[in-house]
């Protein structure tokens, strides 16, 4: 879980994940709900209470990897970003992160509806084991962020930080 204003209204919302949910389309999809008004008292049902809900897509197994929320391009609005350690697109288990800029609302999937993805390229990288967004002191006013992938650019295993600058 993490939090971040995705609406606007000056409150951090949470956002809550579920790696093996199943949609009724994808089995083991992946979710993550972001949560904007909660109610205290009672336990409410994450899928009856989200603003808004991002689905696994067709190429993942699931959305096994990390979630890093800010505001990206200065306008308000929480941006998000999913890791997804499984994903196949471009090679079996390379990961995949995706970028979805707030605000969010309805059912977004990550095969289709995300502002951007990137992924390394290589079996079983795992990109999206971990994410990080972080103000870019060099370029005033930007942000960058990073994700960690297991097996390195010249050996397995390694692992390795990379970094792309959100403009």
């Amino acid at each position: 879980m993490d939090g971040g204003d995705v609406d606007g209204d000056g409150r951090d919302d949470l956002f809550a994940q579920a790696p093996g949910y199943d949609d009724g389309a994808d089995s083991n999809a992946g979710a993550t709900w972001v949560l904007t008004e909660l109610s205290g008292g009672s336990i409410q049902r994450v899928d009856t209470v989200a603003t808004a809900v991002i689905l696994g897509g067709y190429y993942t197994s699931g959305e096994e990897g990390a979630l890093a929320v800010g505001d990206l391009d200065h306008d308000g609005h929480a941006d998000v970003l999913l890791g997804n350690t499984d994903d196949d697109e471009v090679a079996l288990n390379a990961g995949a992160v995706y970028l979805a800029y707030g605000p969010l609302s309805g059912t977004l999937r990550v095969a289709t509806d995300m502002d951007a993805s990137c992924s390394t390229g290589g079996s079983y990288d795992q990109l999206g084991d971990a994410l990080a967004i972080v103000e870019d002191s060099s370029v005033a006013g930007h942000f960058a962020f990073s994700g960690i992938s297991l097996d390195g650019p010249t050996s397995s295993g390694q692992g390795v930080a990379w970094l792309w600058a959100a403009r």
